[in-house]
């Protein structure tokens, strides 16, 4: 996401936070726009389901 809320189109603040436009991802603290996910955290989950999938193939 960019530096301006999706909702207001101003420079995101601790207003938009609390009003709901955006969210901020306690892991990465990064804003992010509300029903969506993380880019880091899905990235980080992908990554994580690509090891694993990899280990699956190894071992057999």
């Amino acid at each position: 996401m960019g530096h301006h809320c999706p909702t207001c189109k101003k420079t995101c603040s601790t207003v938009c936070i609390g009003k709901g436009h955006v969210k901020r991802c306690s892991k990465h603290d990064i804003l992010y726009m509300p029903g969506k996910t993380c880019a880091s955290c899905a990235q980080d989950a992908e990554l994580a389901a690509n090891r694993e999938r990899q280990r699956k193939e190894e071992s057999r």
